[in-house]
């Protein structure tokens, strides 16, 4: 399939994930109220790091490890299943710490769904990366879209009388898993003839992988959720919900450059010869139009604020100010995004540990100082300059993998693109 096609079906689908998943978003944030929402985004939170932890971030090496050689997928799938049986322990020794109040004692009676939705979390990212990384975009694309709408239509038929904290992860694992379902028997079916069986010794690139997938994944999303964690800590779970909502309006805009990586890495493994220059353009592309909606928020501020009074209620009247002050995050994160897409291509880990090590640093420590200001408007400014931090460490390491300056030569690299 030509890169503009898979760009094309990923745009698609994920605009139509994007559409359902701002509509939950919204409706969850107007029902719940912002103390709930706020216990709803710690739950969420902590079963999407028990994925990480647990799985020793499979689904994050899935890309690095076929990206060389798809003759490895009958091994790699066999190594996921005994994954899965790691998951299901750690998953249930989470939930009953939780239940028992040993941990995160605002989610105490949710252990049993917070490990539904661990299990069939797991499921779901392995399938679609599984899918991206051999190229099957149109299966990927059902995989990442099916969820979101079955979230929403069931949210809706749901309703505010009967949609809780509860109600709403049970609902989330169920599209998780019909997700999964979906995505798994074609990838079986499509690859039983094979005659590669699975490797008998340990594979170490495999390992190796997967060990800085792990380390880099556990610190990446710990370094996107610290400052949530820090904001329920000390501003309480109603803060938290105003907070977890501008957070989610931020990521919802990053779904767009994020769609171009995801197909990205496939085209990088196939087209190492020209993908540099490639890569550089769409990252520059991705940020620009990251700055002009940053630029186009802020001069329409009054209405934003207006429009999210309107949809979710006064509570979350804060929200649109920690939304504007994301933007920095939203448009470093958008050239990262492709940055890290094109050296998961060249089987290097998506996230590099130092590039997480060095963003989560920076967002602890600024947010700890910025925690004596008594102001979570202060949280969120040093979460975006944490970001550049993070951003500058990722782009060393894709200059220095490929060979190039500090600049990119990106003129001289796109004017040769151009000539092939």
């Amino acid at each position: 399939m030509r890169f503009r096609n898979a760009v094309a079906i990923n745009l698609l689908s994920q605009a139509v994930g994007l559409f359902c998943n701002v509509a939950v978003v919204l409706l969850l944030s107007r029902w719940l109220g912002a103390e709930q929402r706020g216990i709803h985004a710690i739950a969420v939170t902590t079963f999407q790091l028990g994925v990480i932890a647990f799985s020793f971030g499979a689904s994050g090496a899935v890309a690095s490890y076929l990206a060389n050689d798809n003759t490895r997928l009958p091994y790699l799938r066999s190594i996921l299943f005994k994954i899965l049986l790691s998951v299901v322990v750690g998953f249930c020794v989470l939930g009953a710490l939780i239940d028992a109040g040993l941990i995160i004692i605002s989610l105490t009676g949710l252990g049993l769904v917070i490990i539904l939705n661990g299990i069939a979390c797991y499921l779901k990212d392995v399938t679609f990366a599984l899918c991206m990384a051999q190229g099957r975009f149109y299966l990927g694309a059902v995989v990442a879209t099916v969820g979101p709408c079955i979230v929403l239509l069931c949210v809706l038929i749901a309703g505010q009388n009967l949609i809780s904290v509860a109600a709403a992860l049970y609902i989330q694992a169920a599209a998780f898993f019909v997700g999964a379902i979906l995505g798994i028997p074609p990838l079986i079916s499509a690859n039983k003839d094979t005659d590669v069986l699975p490797r008998s010794g340990i594979d170490r690139f495999w390992w190796k992988v997967s060990l800085l997938g792990y380390i880099s994944s556990l610190l990446t999303l710990a370094m996107l959720r610290a400052d949530l964690y820090i904001v329920d800590a000390n501003f309480g779970s109603r803060i938290a919900g105003v907070y977890a909502l501008a957070q989610a309006l931020a990521e919802l805009v990053l779904k767009l450059p994020t769609w171009a990586a995801m197909v990205l890495t496939n085209y990088v493994a196939a087209n190492r010869n020209h993908s540099i220059a490639k890569t550089i353009v769409i990252a520059k592309y991705a940020s620009v139009i990251a700055f002009a909606s940053s630029s186009i928020l802020l001069v329409l501020q009054d209405q934003i604020s207006l429009a999210i009074n309107f949809l979710v209620g006064k509570d979350f009247a804060e929200a649109s100010n920690l939304f504007l002050l994301m933007q920095p995050r939203i448009v470093i994160q958008s050239a990262i995004a492709i940055i890290a897409a094109h050296l998961a291509g060249q089987g290097y880990t998506i996230w590099h540990p130092l590039h997480a090590l060095v963003g989560l640093l920076s967002v602890l420590t600024l947010c700890i100082l910025a925690i004596s200001e008594n102001s979570v408007a202060y949280i969120a400014i040093a979460s975006s300059l944490a970001y550049l931090c993070a951003a500058l460490v990722i782009w060393i390491g894709f200059t220095q993998y490929n060979n190039l300056d500090f600049y990119g030569k990106a003129n001289a690299l796109i004017k040769n693109s151009g000539k092939a």
